[in-house]
């Protein structure tokens, strides 16, 4: 299921929750402006066609699928509180049922968010883990001379 610019909203997320959940997917990709609260973590979240999704609405999705994939920058910012309580879109999606997610510690331009979940696809789809999927790409753009704001941003949290 793809839903892409006008569908990309959260009605239609909501509807394919209530049909046959969304755990049913392999993984979930979400493209898209993050946002994150600085002051408490509470009121952050992301921005789909129809408006912003905070993360008491984004944790109401669970089950999610094993993996979600957040492609756009800062898609991993967090609120820490002292105890190392993290409040933030992740840490909501994991415990949403995701088993992992992979995101993008600071802003990341367009082509390059592009190119590294393409590569990141191909190779967790050759039956590669997450993990090691996002470390064989870093390990190949090091290689092909790319700028470390290009690829080192990229993480997988959760299980390897």
């Amino acid at each position: 299921m793809l839903l892409t610019e006008k569908d990309a909203t959260w009605e239609k997320i909501l509807n394919l929750r209530n049909s046959e959940g969304l755990s049913r997917f392999t993984w979930m990709h979400i493209a898209s402006h993050f946002f994150s609260d600085a002051l408490t973590g509470r009121l952050s979240g992301l921005g789909l066609w129809d408006g912003d999704v905070w993360l008491d609405e984004l944790r109401d999705l669970s089950p999610l699928p094993a993996l979600v994939t957040l492609s756009a920058c800062n898609s991993l910012s967090s609120f820490v509180y002292k105890g190392d309580e993290h409040v933030d879109v992740p840490t909501t999606f994991l415990v949403a049922g995701a088993d992992r997610v992979i995101g993008s510690l600071w802003p990341v331009l367009d082509q390059a968010a592009a190119e590294f979940t393409s590569a990141f696809y191909r190779r967790y789809l050759d039956v590669m883990s997450p993990a090691e999927s996002v470390i064989q790409v870093q390990r190949e753009l090091i290689d092909q001379g790319k700028p470390i704001d290009q690829w080192a941003s990229f993480l997988c949290l959760g299980a390897p």
